[in-house]
């Protein structure tokens, strides 16, 4: 029964779409803040301004007072500096008497009568010492003040700003007096400016999104493209490093390197397979042509052709746990037994078990006996390294068919290093002969025992014991391979 999803795709947009949008939201974004702070804030803005200004200047005269300094100078240079009136007043009863005046372009300060500044003083009392008021004049009621606003206006405001200091139980009133002129006129000049940058600024934004999406793009494109042909198994496609960003010229490096990786395993692996498929012909046509042969041939049926296919048997049996261990260690679903293990025993009893399969093809395999060693171990797997190593170096021997197996006991480690007489081994392929499927001679051999897989097995066990493994190898005077272990302290019994 077939099911069906209710859940709609999702497709992801593109990189340029993205990038794109990216821009063109910026530059709405941009916009849409340069109308609002230059147009329609303008005047609020410039309006708070101009009031927090003058609330500065009256707190600097307020500290140039409790300072007992030079008032009237102080008042004179802010007056000078920003264009505004100033007047300082003392309150007697129901007067002000007048200190100083700075009084500048016919300033409302001018007109104002005692009474009207007596009114503006207490409306500052009621209000906390302080009180800003725009102040009109009218012909039937003289000068009137009311309460300045932000509000956008087309009038010309006269501002007052009212500041009651005290100094030494007496108290002072300060008077600023400042003009604020509409700007509804630079508002319109503004609005015609920011419409003419505004078209400008979209058809710049509009090119310059289409030439960075398509710059920051394109690289990603071409190594999209590429890649597809990589994972269709075209492993000699290259990937362009230069001209792009740090970022995408560092992954076209990664999967350069990555494909010609590839290309060796892809290489190596068709090699395998050739080798196998070699080693498993072999005992399986044997097999086959001494059973037809003892089929249809009366008096065939002898030992002498049952123990050939079950030599071939054997042989065939061989091939494929070889290859069924080396799958279990590279899945790591092998799970080592480690126990204390005699390794001076083990290899004596794996040179006489493999004596015994080879002596018969004319191979002498030499073993100096060395006193007992132990190590902490799988016994199987360290069997299994031996066996391998063994076995390679009598499939690489020379023709005098020797193979040399040695021990070197120290007081922390336990070496076993397998010497052959055969071509030996370029020195450039050394770091290459424990990677899987590598043959470092085209010229394929059938081996006594095993698939050609044994030193990538032996690499492995060598890695899940902790060991060291390794080579020595010159062209024309054969090949030393070896393993170490870390031997095993009797005394504290632990591994030293």
């Amino acid at each position: 029964m077939k099911h069906k999803d209710n859940k709609k795709s999702f497709k992801a947009p593109s990189v340029r779409l993205t990038v794109f949008a990216a821009f063109i939201f910026f530059t709405v974004i941009t916009l849409i803040l340069l109308w609002l702070f230059q147009v329609v804030f303008l005047e609020r803005i410039y309006k708070s301004f101009c009031i927090a200004q003058m609330k500065n200047n009256a707190e600097q005269l307020c500290e140039t007072l409790y300072d007992g300094g030079d008032i009237s100078t102080k008042a004179t240079e802010i007056a000078e500096e920003h264009n505004m009136c100033i007047s300082l007043l003392i309150p007697e009863k129901k007067s002000l008497t007048r200190l100083t005046d700075t009084i500048y372009n016919d300033c409302n300060l001018y007109y104002l009568s005692y009474r009207e500044c007596m009114v503006l003083y207490k409306y500052s009392l009621q209000n906390g010492g302080s009180r800003f008021m725009s102040v009109s004049y009218d012909e039937e009621k003289g000068y009137v003040g009311s309460d300045f606003s932000l509000a956008s206006s087309d009038e010309i405001h006269s501002v007052i700003y009212t500041l009651v200091c005290s100094k030494d139980e007496e108290t002072y009133v300060l008077f600023l007096n400042s003009v604020i002129t509409p700007v509804g006129a630079t508002t319109k000049t503004i609005t015609l400016l920011l419409i003419v940058i505004s078209f400008v600024l979209v058809i710049f934004a509009v090119i310059l999104t289409v030439f960075v999406s398509r710059k920051v793009t394109k690289p990603i494109i071409d190594i999209n493209k590429k890649a597809r042909l990589f994972a269709s198994g075209d492993y000699d496609v290259r990937f362009n490093t230069r001209g792009g960003y740090k970022e995408v010229n560092e992954l076209s490096a990664t999967l350069n390197y990555t494909g010609v990786e590839l290309s060796k395993v892809e290489k190596l692996r068709r090699e395998l397979i050739s080798n196998i498929s070699h080693d498993l012909r072999t005992p399986l046509t044997l097999i086959q042509g001494y059973g037809e042969v003892m089929r249809d041939i009366p008096g065939e049926c002898n030992p002498e052709n049952l123990t050939t296919i079950i030599d071939e048997t054997a042989r065939l049996t061989s091939i494929v746990n070889e290859m069924l261990d080396y799958s279990k260690l590279q899945s790591g679903n092998y799970t080592p037994d480690f126990q204390k293990v005699d390794l001076s025993a083990t290899v004596k009893s794996t040179v006489e078990t493999y004596r015994t399969l080879t002596e018969k093809n004319g191979y002498i395999i030499n073993y100096d006996e060395c006193e007992s060693a132990f190590v902490m171990g799988d016994g199987g797997m360290i069997v299994r390294a031996l066996l391998n190593l063994i076995n390679n170096a009598v499939t690489h021997t020379g023709e005098d068919n020797t193979v040399n197996v040695r021990q070197i006991n120290s007081e922390s480690t336990i070496r076993i290093e397998v010497s052959d007489s055969g071509h030996g081994i370029p020195k450039e392929q050394l770091s290459l002969i424990w990677e899987r499927y590598y043959k470092a001679d085209t010229e394929h051999k059938r081996a006594a025992v095993g698939t050609g897989l044994g030193l990538s097995i032996v690499k492995s066990i060598m890695i899940l014991h902790k060991g060291k493994f390794g080579v020595r190898s010159r062209e024309g005077h054969g090949s030393t391979f070896w393993i170490e272990f870390n031997r095993l302290n009797e005394e504290k019994g632990g591994a030293s």
